[in-house]
Protein backbone atom coordinates (compact mmCIF):
# COMPACT_ATOMS: atom_id res chain seq x y z
CA UNK A 1 0.00 0.00 0.00
CA UNK A 2 1.21 3.21 -1.11
CA UNK A 3 -0.32 6.23 0.32
CA UNK A 4 -0.12 9.97 -0.64
CA UNK A 5 -0.23 12.48 2.54
CA UNK A 6 -1.24 16.30 1.82
CA UNK A 7 -1.77 18.89 4.29
CA UNK A 8 -2.11 22.48 4.16
CA UNK A 9 -3.73 24.19 1.34
CA UNK A 10 -4.54 21.25 -0.69
CA UNK A 11 -6.54 20.49 -4.13
CA UNK A 12 -7.06 17.68 -6.39
CA UNK A 13 -8.41 18.46 -10.05
CA UNK A 14 -9.14 17.11 -13.48
CA UNK A 15 -7.29 18.26 -16.40
CA UNK A 16 -6.81 16.97 -20.16
CA UNK A 17 -3.11 16.14 -18.85
CA UNK A 18 -4.62 14.15 -15.36
CA UNK A 19 -4.80 14.51 -12.11
CA UNK A 20 -3.56 17.92 -10.65
CA UNK A 21 -1.96 17.87 -7.08
CA UNK A 22 -1.65 21.20 -5.82
CA UNK A 23 0.03 21.17 -2.25
CA UNK A 24 0.91 24.66 -1.33
CA UNK A 25 2.70 26.30 -4.25
CA UNK A 26 4.02 22.53 -5.33
CA UNK A 27 1.79 21.30 -8.02
CA UNK A 28 2.46 18.22 -10.20
CA UNK A 29 0.04 16.06 -12.85
CA UNK A 30 -0.67 12.37 -13.09
CA UNK A 31 -1.51 10.61 -15.79
CA UNK A 32 -4.70 8.06 -15.17
CA UNK A 33 -4.92 5.12 -15.77
CA UNK A 34 -0.85 5.30 -13.80
CA UNK A 35 -2.19 6.66 -10.58
CA UNK A 36 1.29 5.35 -8.12
CA UNK A 37 -1.06 5.16 -5.09
CA UNK A 38 -3.84 3.61 -3.89
CA UNK A 39 -4.53 5.81 -0.95
CA UNK A 40 -4.92 9.44 -0.58
CA UNK A 41 -4.62 11.54 3.17
CA UNK A 42 -5.48 14.83 3.77
CA UNK A 43 -4.40 16.44 6.51
CA UNK A 44 -5.75 19.30 8.25
CA UNK A 45 -5.93 20.57 4.76
CA UNK A 46 -7.99 23.39 3.21
CA UNK A 47 -9.00 23.83 -0.57
CA UNK A 48 -10.69 21.16 -2.70
CA UNK A 49 -11.16 18.11 -4.51
CA UNK A 50 -13.20 18.43 -7.76
CA UNK A 51 -15.91 15.88 -8.52
CA UNK A 52 -14.16 14.83 -11.87
CA UNK A 53 -10.69 14.01 -9.79
CA UNK A 54 -13.26 12.10 -7.20
CA UNK A 55 -14.74 10.10 -9.90
CA UNK A 56 -11.44 9.21 -11.63
CA UNK A 57 -9.41 8.33 -8.27
CA UNK A 58 -12.65 6.00 -7.26
CA UNK A 59 -12.72 4.16 -10.54
CA UNK A 60 -8.86 3.57 -10.17
CA UNK A 61 -9.54 2.33 -6.88
CA UNK A 62 -7.85 4.87 -4.90
CA UNK A 63 -9.41 5.73 -1.69
CA UNK A 64 -9.24 9.19 0.42
CA UNK A 65 -9.02 9.12 3.80
CA UNK A 66 -9.93 13.31 5.79
CA UNK A 67 -8.47 13.23 9.04
CA UNK A 68 -8.21 16.03 11.52
CA UNK A 69 -5.23 18.12 12.75
CA UNK A 70 -4.87 15.79 15.56
CA UNK A 71 -5.10 12.91 13.08
CA UNK A 72 -8.16 11.62 14.05
CA UNK A 73 -10.30 10.06 10.86
CA UNK A 74 -13.09 12.51 9.47
CA UNK A 75 -14.62 10.48 6.74
CA UNK A 76 -13.27 8.32 3.70
CA UNK A 77 -14.32 7.92 0.46
CA UNK A 78 -13.49 3.93 -0.58
CA UNK A 79 -13.87 2.22 -3.97
CA UNK A 80 -16.98 -0.34 -3.20
CA UNK A 81 -14.70 -3.18 -4.35
CA UNK A 82 -12.09 -2.25 -1.61
CA UNK A 83 -14.16 -2.42 1.02
CA UNK A 84 -14.72 -6.19 1.67
CA UNK A 85 -15.16 -5.93 5.73
CA UNK A 86 -12.84 -9.33 5.84
CA UNK A 87 -10.80 -7.68 8.26
CA UNK A 88 -13.98 -5.93 10.20
CA UNK A 89 -15.20 -9.75 10.25
CA UNK A 90 -11.90 -10.94 11.74
CA UNK A 91 -11.40 -8.04 14.06
CA UNK A 92 -15.15 -9.03 15.76
CA UNK A 93 -14.98 -12.40 15.56
CA UNK A 94 -11.23 -12.49 17.65
CA UNK A 95 -13.30 -10.11 19.84
CA UNK A 96 -16.06 -12.17 20.77
CA UNK A 97 -13.64 -15.50 21.74
CA UNK A 98 -12.74 -14.84 25.23
CA UNK A 99 -9.23 -16.89 24.66
CA UNK A 100 -8.07 -14.73 21.57
CA UNK A 101 -9.03 -11.67 22.84
CA UNK A 102 -6.97 -12.19 26.25
CA UNK A 103 -4.15 -13.91 23.93
CA UNK A 104 -3.81 -10.45 21.95
CA UNK A 105 -4.42 -8.37 24.80
CA UNK A 106 -1.74 -10.09 26.64
CA UNK A 107 0.49 -9.67 23.63
CA UNK A 108 -0.09 -6.38 23.22
CA UNK A 109 0.76 -5.39 27.03
CA UNK A 110 3.71 -8.04 27.23
CA UNK A 111 5.24 -5.87 23.73
CA UNK A 112 4.85 -2.46 24.97
CA UNK A 113 6.33 -3.31 28.52
CA UNK A 114 8.98 -5.17 26.41
CA UNK A 115 10.00 -2.14 24.61
CA UNK A 116 10.39 -0.06 27.88
CA UNK A 117 12.72 -2.42 29.54
CA UNK A 118 10.33 -4.85 31.51
CA UNK A 119 9.07 -7.91 31.49
CA UNK A 120 6.08 -8.50 33.78
CA UNK A 121 4.30 -11.67 34.49
CA UNK A 122 1.31 -10.85 32.21
CA UNK A 123 1.03 -14.34 30.21
CA UNK A 124 0.06 -15.89 33.59
CA UNK A 125 -3.44 -13.74 33.72
CA UNK A 126 -6.03 -15.61 33.40
CA UNK A 127 -8.64 -13.01 32.27
CA UNK A 128 -9.14 -10.14 31.10
CA UNK A 129 -9.76 -8.08 34.81
CA UNK A 130 -7.01 -9.66 36.42
CA UNK A 131 -4.79 -8.45 33.07
CA UNK A 132 -6.14 -4.88 33.35
CA UNK A 133 -4.93 -5.30 37.17
CA UNK A 134 -1.33 -6.62 36.60
CA UNK A 135 -0.95 -3.99 33.94
CA UNK A 136 -2.28 -1.23 36.39
CA UNK A 137 0.78 -2.24 39.26
CA UNK A 138 2.89 -2.07 36.25
CA UNK A 139 2.48 1.10 35.25
CA UNK A 140 2.62 2.37 38.70
CA UNK A 141 6.04 0.89 38.58
CA UNK A 142 6.93 2.27 35.64
CA UNK A 143 5.80 5.65 35.95
CA UNK A 144 7.54 5.81 39.13
CA UNK A 145 10.83 4.77 37.89
CA UNK A 146 10.19 6.96 34.71
CA UNK A 147 9.90 10.36 37.67
CA UNK A 148 12.96 9.23 39.14
CA UNK A 149 15.14 9.11 35.87
CA UNK A 150 13.23 12.36 35.09
CA UNK A 151 14.30 13.78 38.39
CA UNK A 152 17.94 12.92 37.16
CA UNK A 153 17.67 15.15 34.14
CA UNK A 154 14.94 17.82 35.31
CA UNK A 155 15.46 18.43 39.04
CA UNK A 156 12.88 21.05 38.41
CA UNK A 157 9.97 19.13 36.48
CA UNK A 158 6.60 19.42 37.71
CA UNK A 159 5.50 15.63 37.28
CA UNK A 160 4.04 13.96 39.88
CA UNK A 161 2.00 10.90 38.37
CA UNK A 162 0.23 9.80 35.10
CA UNK A 163 -3.23 10.38 36.61
CA UNK A 164 -5.31 13.13 37.01
CA UNK A 165 -6.29 13.86 40.33
CA UNK A 166 -9.59 15.98 38.78
CA UNK A 167 -10.54 13.39 35.96
CA UNK A 168 -10.47 10.02 35.45
CA UNK A 169 -9.53 10.37 32.13
CA UNK A 170 -5.52 11.32 31.32
CA UNK A 171 -6.92 13.79 28.55
CA UNK A 172 -6.24 16.78 30.66
CA UNK A 173 -3.30 17.37 31.46
CA UNK A 174 -2.46 19.34 35.21
CA UNK A 175 1.15 19.63 34.94
CA UNK A 176 4.04 20.59 31.55
CA UNK A 177 4.83 17.17 32.09
CA UNK A 178 1.49 15.22 31.62
CA UNK A 179 0.85 18.01 28.67
CA UNK A 180 3.84 16.81 26.63
CA UNK A 181 3.53 13.04 26.94
CA UNK A 182 -0.29 13.54 26.01
CA UNK A 183 1.03 15.57 23.26
CA UNK A 184 3.86 13.21 22.19
CA UNK A 185 1.12 10.65 22.24
CA UNK A 186 -1.06 12.14 20.14
CA UNK A 187 1.71 12.44 17.72
CA UNK A 188 2.46 9.01 17.33
CA UNK A 189 -1.37 8.50 17.44
CA UNK A 190 -1.66 10.64 14.14
CA UNK A 191 1.55 8.86 12.53
CA UNK A 192 -0.19 5.26 13.31
CA UNK A 193 -3.03 6.55 11.90
CA UNK A 194 -1.55 7.84 8.67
Amino acid sequence: MKALFLSGHVSLNMEPEGIRIRQGEKSRVISPPYLPYDTIVIQNAHGYVSFHALRILTSLKVSIALLDFQGRLMGQMAPYDRRTGALEMKQFLAASDRKKRLAIAKRIAIEGYKRRGMNPAFSEAKTIPELMRMEAVTADAYWNSWKIKLGQAWPEHDFDRRQNPMYSSRVRAVNRVNAVLNYSYALLDSACRT
